[in-house]
């Protein structure tokens, strides 16, 4: 019988079962993502797509959170959720550091079903090392809590000092920590339209609920404040999620939409990083059918 936490967890746990890729990249037969994945080709990569163009159909050079975030809502149609993010983009500071973790770890703020397993698939195919993708090494309150000064045998602080990278849980509910404490940090926010977002996380409850630690429920309902999938309160909390980040960290992050096409999200990752690279990298996590 699950618990009453447990099926909490399942709401936004959304991604997957934790899976430490520090510590071991194999995924579980259940997990929706256990189909081969897509391997880099071995042949030159010169993606078409710009993280700096300006050329939009709206005209605009610039956006504020509040059109940004009222376009992924659906509140705000005068332009498309690639465009917005593009327009964001251009205006962000590349903070550059290469195709490694010397250059700065990378976190990224995207909640769960908005590409998370994707970005660290990519970190992976640059050459970082320990890509972790949801921490299990944690336990709720050392999150509320995170310090870099605390105590080394700290279970969370230790577990974010092996990562190179770090996204989906409990990554997005500690960005402010996590930004403050790693100034170098490159930052990232993985990103969808909130009806598409709310559509995955309803349709994959089933999914998570047999395989879900009790630990989750607490993270969640510190993080979401709701105990059970509700359309309205997950929909408001997406909002709340995305202005935050937004408003405090600005031109900091690269926000990566799940419509920009593979070529514009790899290019907008690789000048964001300052990182070239002669292999083709991909964002896709399902290997491309040929047709005969």
């Amino acid at each position: 019988m699950i618990s009453h936490i447990a099926i909490f967890v399942v709401v936004l746990v959304l991604s997957g079962l934790p899976s430490n890729e520090a510590v071991s990249s194999a995924v579980p037969s259940w997990h929706p993502h256990a189909k081969a994945r897509a391997k880099p080709s071995e042949e030159a990569f010169t993606p078409t797509g710009t993280s700096t163009s300006t050329s939009t159909s709206s005209g605009q050079t610039s956006i504020s959170t509040t059109q940004l975030v009222g376009v992924l809502m659906g509140e705000d149609t005068t332009m498309d959720i690639q465009e917005a993010a593009r327009i964001h983009n251009a205006n962000v500071k590349n903070p550059g550091g290469g195709c490694s973790a010397k250059g700065g770890k990378v976190f990224n703020f995207g909640l769960p079903r908005t590409g998370t397993l994707s970005l660290t698939d990519v970190t992976k195919q640059i050459g970082f090392d320990n890509n972790c993708h949801q921490i299990t090494d944690w336990q709720w309150k050392d999150v509320q809590e995170f310090n870099l000064d605390a105590e080394r045998g700290d279970s969370i602080v230790d577990a974010v000092e092996k990562c190179d990278s770090m996204s989906d849980i409990p990554t997005y509910g500690m960005w402010r920590s996590l930004a403050k404490a790693y100034p170098n940090a490159r930052l990232i926010l993985t990103t969808r339209g909130v009806e598409e977002w709310l559509a995955s996380t309803q349709k994959l409850l089933n999914i998570w609920a047999p395989h879900l630690r009790a630990d989750y429920g607490d993270f969640h309902a510190w993080y979401f404040g709701n105990g059970t999938w509700e359309r309205e309160p997950y929909r408001a909390n997406f909002r709340k999620h995305h202005q935050e980040i937004l408003e405090a960290l600005g031109d900091r992050v690269l926000v990566l939409a799940s419509k920009m096409t593979d070529d514009e999200k790899v290019s907008a990752f690789l000048q964001f990083m300052g990182c070239k690279v002669k292999t083709r990298i991909t964002f896709a996590t399902k290997p491309v059918e040929k047709k005969a």
